[in-house]
């Protein structure tokens, strides 16, 4: 009896296929060093940044999958480059080195983590996982970690920055830096602003991110780092006697508002689209009061916002208004985009995602929505102002959305959006749908933006509302109101102390200015 049970339970995931139904809870990511196992589709918090591998399990014998046709990625990059796959009883292993190639290592905040795999029988299995490094709320933190290998066998040395935790401003002077360096080795050399520092081994245990591995040695570093004038990011590099290197870049921001010569905006909302499906309710109406609130309140010419709202946000239109409109403004421009609509995945391939306009047809996503590499092209290529600020209340949860359990539009808007000292906030995070509120007749997202905007959000009463202060009363007001089933997400490049509109002081309001006035 036992042996064919056990036969019946080795037939099960053939017979599933054949039958016509996948599993769909196959995929684990597992973080050994925090020792954490996170389920599919769900979401994880460790407190650093200092996590060298990652592990994610593909449940199911390995003979049914083809090694060949399994693809990761890790915040929107492909991870093969850094995976090595192996398999066990239970499954297949891809074991994503984080240190092997600068460029992969966690991000504080929110990172993405994404699985696809087929089977030999040509069925696609996809999974995803949002892992957040230290408090979600301080997403704005941009320090970033760099790691360079001198061999694939030799391992980089591993930087941890206890002090500053955070991006510094330029009215800082003189700052401390410290922390601990570890490495198999000795003969490590550091180097802090371009000055050698010296390092001090340690060889007292200690608790938390701060405790070695086994075979390391830690060494500790305390240095006084006197800022130059002009600069806009301090480096803190180790390297080893075998060519490997680690570096630490911590970014200084403007203590003041950045001066913006000229303002231009693009604003689009889409709730008419021509695909029945796909219609929404309030996102035009949320596009109409943001374009009011640019010109009204925040000095915006109104020959500078083009806005885009139904029939009008075709495919070609919004394509139109980001890559030539957008295309006059110079570097020291402000420049805002705000879209309300919806974002999906492509349903013939789980890892294009696009922002869809008023034509789009789900069943011809690539050649009718707008795919996130063409976003990536706008910020990296197109637009030459630093002065960008960003807002996506996409993944709406009316039409054909879904679920909300591979929403990952907002992480690959935010990741392109964010570069610099750009500023991205966007709906909703990983596993949620952005609500539409039939009470408040808007998007909540973009309710709570606009009160936020019109002066709720100036915490210090000072007439000038920072990224930090906006992205903080966003959030815990869309929390609050959708019952915690809605979290607004700002990502790296967010910078907490800096104006979201600078140079522009609000006026006092009169009376109760409410959305449904718009």
């Amino acid at each position: 009896m036992r042996i064919l049970l056990a036969r019946i339970a080795q037939l099960l995931p053939v017979l599933t296929i054949l039958g016509g139904t996948a599993p769909r809870q196959i995929f684990e990511l597992v973080i050994p060093e925090a020792n954490l196992r996170v389920p599919q589709n769900q979401s994880v918090t460790v407190p650093h940044p200092f996590i060298s591998r990652l592990r994610l399990r593909l449940d199911g014998s390995p003979q049914r999958f083809d090694y060949g046709r399994i693809v990761t990625r890790l915040n929107g990059e492909s991870a093969s480059v850094i995976m090595k796959t192996t398999s066990d009883k239970r499954g297949i292993i891809c074991d994503l080195d984080l240190n092997f190639r600068a460029g992969f290592r966690l991000q504080r905040g929110r990172n993405s983590v994404e699985i696809l795999a087929e089977d030999l029988y040509g069925r696609s299995y996809f999974g995803s996982f949002a892992v957040y490094v230290g408090e979600q709320a301080r997403s704005g933190s941009e320090i970033q970690t760099r790691v360079h290998r001198g061999s694939r066998d030799s391992p980089a040395p591993r930087i941890v920055l206890t002090r500053p935790a955070e991006p510094l401003s330029d009215a800082d002077r003189n700052v401390v830096f410290e922390g601990y360096v570890f490495h198999s080795r000795i003969g490590l050399t550091l180097n802090i602003g371009g000055h050698a520092s010296g390092l001090r081994q340690v060889k007292r245990t200690s608790r938390g991110m701060v405790r070695p591995a086994p075979g390391q040695l830690r060494f500790r570093f305390q240095q006084e780092v006197e800022l130059a004038p002009q600069i806009t990011e301090v480096k803190v590099s180790a390297l080893d006697i075998g060519g490997s290197r680690t570096d630490v870049v911590v970014p200084i921001f403007p203590s003041g508002p950045a001066a913006a010569r000229r303002r231009f905006a693009v604003v689009v909302g889409v709730s008419e689209y021509r695909h029945q499906s796909l219609r929404l309710r309030y996102a035009h109406r949320d596009a109409q009061a943001f374009r009011k609130l640019l010109i009204d309140r925040m000095g915006f010419p109104r020959s500078n916002v083009l806005l885009l709202i139904n029939e009008d946000a075709t495919a070609e239109g919004i394509r139109s208004s980001l890559f030539t409109f957008l295309a006059q403004t110079e570097e020291t421009d402000l420049v805002v985009i705000f879209f309300a609509g919806h974002g999906m995945r492509d349903p013939n391939n789980p890892l294009d995602l696009y922002l869809l306009p008023y034509d789009a047809a789900p069943d011809n996503m690539g050649g009718t929505a707008l795919p996130m590499w063409r976003m990536r092209d706008l910020f990296m290529r197109t637009l030459k102002s630093q002065n960008v600020v960003t807002f996506v209340d996409a993944c709406r949860s009316a039409g054909i959305g879904g679920d909300g359990s591979h929403n990952l539009i907002n992480q690959y808007v935010a990741k392109s959006a964010s570069m610099g000292r750009r500023s991205v906030l966007v709906a909703s995070d990983i596993g949620e749908l952005a609500q539409e509120s039939e009470a408040l007749q808007a998007g909540v997202f973009t309710h709570f933006l606009l009160r936020g905007l019109r002066g709720e959000a100036d915490g210090d009463a000072d007439g000038l509302i920072t990224t930090g202060e906006l992205f903080s009363f966003v959030r815990d007001g869309v929390f609050g109101f959708t019952g915690g089933r809605q979290t607004p997400v700002a990502l790296s490049g967010l910078n907490h102390h800096q104006a979201i509109f600078p140079n522009q002081k609000l006026e006092p309001l009169e009376g109760n200015e409410g959305y449904a006035k718009q």
